[in-house]
């Protein structure tokens, strides 16, 4: 069962990204993103184990799912929900 500490933090994770994906001028952005997330243990906020390599093609997913489907919403909270949707249910 997702709490709302769970969601809390997992936002606090993704805050991390922001400058990085406002940006946008690293293309790479989701390899050194995914490899923090990892050192950090971001696997055991999710409880799961995930590959380098996952976790890259999930930020690209959620990313162009974001852009596409909800352009103007808060990244963090659609990128939280992606994650908890996912992982926490």
């Amino acid at each position: 069962m997702v709490t709302p500490t769970h969601y809390e933090s997992l936002m606090c994770w993704l805050v991390l990204l922001s400058d990085s994906r406002k940006q946008k001028k690293n293309p790479d952005w989701s390899i050194w993103y995914a490899g923090h997330l990892l050192e950090q243990g971001f696997e055991k906020l999710l409880d799961a184990k995930l590959l380098k390599s996952d976790l890259i093609y999930l930020l690209v997913l959620v990313d162009k799912q974001q852009m596409s489907e909800a352009p103007g919403a808060h990244w963090e909270n659609y990128y939280a929900d992606f994650f908890v949707s996912r992982y926490l249910k």
